[in-house]
């Protein structure tokens, strides 16, 4: 009798670890899945970004922005509500400033030149939160 008490703790025990076990499988499946997914998205939106740079002359080469094959300094990509598209790129050895202009749909219209002197300034004001005021690229 005591024997049998003794299995059925035994087997409520097992059975608790084997739920256990089971549901921590399937967060780390849905976990994964996730992932898989952003991380699906995120390189499906660098394609698309890239293949639209290209056709306005953007290339990244080897982690290295270049306009019209000079290497840039600092490239402000803002998508505005879409947040789709955005991207903030600097490089000291850089020659050339630009700015990626969007209609509202979020697709590249135009490029915007601006000073070394205006990305200085950005720079300098980054950790304030102030990048880039539209509508100036003096």
């Amino acid at each position: 009798m005591k024997e049998t008490i003794v299995l059925k703790k035994e087997m409520k025990k097992a059975a608790l670890i084997l739920l256990s076990v089971i549901a921590l499988f399937f967060a780390f499946s849905l976990k994964t899945n996730a992932a898989e997914k952003q991380i699906d998205s995120l390189n499906s939106r660098e394609k698309k970004q890239t293949e639209e740079y290209k056709k306005w002359e953007i290339k990244n080469v080897n982690g290295i922005y270049y306009y019209k094959q000079k290497k840039i300094y600092m490239l402000v990509d803002d998508a505005g509500k879409l947040n789709e598209a955005n991207n903030f790129y600097y490089n000291k050895k850089g020659k050339v400033c630009i700015e990626i202009v969007r209609n509202e749909d979020g697709k590249m219209k135009g490029i915007k030149k601006f000073s070394k002197k205006k990305a200085k300034q950005m720079l300098d004001n980054f950790n304030n939160g102030y990048i880039f005021e539209k509508n100036s690229s003096k």
